[in-house]
């Protein structure tokens, strides 16, 4: 795999920049620069940076940006659906799937969707399956938007569990990336290799929606349309994403390919001083996003005791950051 190249910039490289052009980057202890703490200039580089990013691509050249024609990868998922026999707040029971899935971990990294009953849109990431029993365990549920507030399902709930990430457990609906544009630039194309020879034609969303009316059926896909992600729980999703729906429902997990135009969102970035630290979490009782807000970003220590350490945030609740760092942050520490 190639390097990233040298000359890239992060996000901290860009407000540490701003900083220091607008003359409020703040020092370090050794005298080092570091990106302000005070959150009125903290926010006043970041907008800058943004702004100057989209003066940047609204001007491109007569045919756009050529780092932004990108070919969108979809694989289609296989499904099993069935009722619940047991569930609780990090598991779901079937006994009936362990006639089909009788090996052990045959469903990990699966997702489970709750069709209806108590649940209703509710899903998960299967961490763990239990043959013997059609045991799925799950970490917790989440919302239709990926917030930990879903809800625990409960006997006699339906569900559907698909192989990849679908829209509520259709296979035959897929949530495309947040950097996907909305409209496709180009034809769409079972990926080389795939031993399809059938074409996917583009079409208007109604189509296919008429299509299913009487009966779903199932076979390589020959229809496909975007339309807007719409959560089955809200009359408004919190996303600007876009789903890709297919006719007939896929049998196996082809992939298809099309062109897009890269949709740039905003960059994000935000800090505060720590105001309690232990062996593995960094707590800022100050801050107010909802829970697992920061997963999966990485904190930075920029000034105080860690300076200049940086980990993954594994988990994050109420002001408090799960997060591996080598030495054990303070009240000192700004992030």
């Amino acid at each position: 795999m190639a390097a990233e190249p040298s000359n890239a910039r992060t996000m901290s490289d860009l407000m540490l920049r701003v900083a220091e052009k607008l003359g409020i980057a703040e020092y370090r202890s050794t005298g080092q620069l570091h990106i302000p703490i005070d959150q009125y200039n903290f926010n006043l580089c970041k907008r800058y940076i943004n702004n100057g990013i989209s003066m940047f691509m609204a001007d491109s050249p007569p045919k756009g940006w050529r780092w932004m024609r990108r070919l969108m990868s979809v694989t289609f998922a296989t499904r099993v659906a069935g009722t619940v026999d047991a569930a609780d707040a990090t598991s779901m029971t079937d006994l009936v799937l362990a006639s089909t899935y009788d090996t052990n971990d045959d469903l990990n990294d699966w997702y489970v969707y709750i069709l209806t009953g108590t649940g209703t849109g509710s899903y998960a990431r299967i961490t763990d399956y239990t043959a013997s029993t059609g045991k799925c365990d799950v970490t917790e549920w989440l919302d239709s938007d990926g917030n930990a507030t879903g809800t625990t399902p409960a006997t006699d709930d339906t569900y559907a569990i698909t192989s990849v990430a679908t829209d509520a457990g259709d296979n035959a609906k897929y949530i495309l990336p947040a950097n996907f544009s909305g409209s496709a630039d180009g034809v769409i194309q079972y990926a080389a290799g795939s031993n399809r020879s059938t074409p996917i034609d583009w079409c208007d969303e109604a189509e296919i929606r008429t299509r299913r009316t009487p009966s779903i059926i199932g076979g390589p896909p020959r229809k496909a349309a975007i339309v807007p992600y719409q959560p089955v729980d809200e009359t408004l999703s919190q996303t600007r994403l876009w789903v890709l729906l297919v006719d007939p429902r896929p049998i196996s997990a082809d992939t298809v390919q099309f062109p897009y135009t890269l949709y740039f969102d905003s960059m994000d970035m935000e800090s505060g001083i720590a105001t309690a630290g232990a062996d593995t979490t960094l707590t800022d009782s100050a801050r107010s996003e909802a829970d697992d807000y920061f997963n999966d970003w990485t904190l930075e220590v920029i000034n105080g005791t860690g300076v200049g350490e940086s980990a993954t945030v594994t988990d994050y609740a109420s002001g408090v950051f799960t997060v591996n760092l080598t030495t054990t942050p303070d009240t000192t520490t700004e992030y």
